[in-house]
């Protein structure tokens, strides 16, 4: 842009692995929500990159309330089994 100073880096990246994946490709939970007999689904991903930034049970928790827009609300969890 005229007037601006910017600089810009251009550096190497990392090569990607060309073997075809066999499963996923970091942990991830399916969500669902059902609000008011309304039933909204969702994905998180509970590491980005593979095995680094793990969620804890709290950081889930707070991801699930903002993807739902429930702040400020209470969540139980399930597993499925219960």
């Amino acid at each position: 842009m005229k007037g601006s100073d910017l600089d810009l880096t251009i550096v190497k990246g990392a090569a990607a692995s060309r073997a075809p994946l066999t499963g996923p490709a970091c942990a991830y939970i399916n969500i669902n929500l059902n609000l008011n007999n309304k039933e909204q689904e969702g994905v998180v991903l509970l590491e980005n990159p593979k095995g680094e930034n793990c969620l804890d049970m709290a950081k889930l928790r707070q991801v699930c309330s903002s993807i739902f827009g429930l702040n400020n609300t209470k969540l139980c969890v399930f597993n499925g089994k219960t």
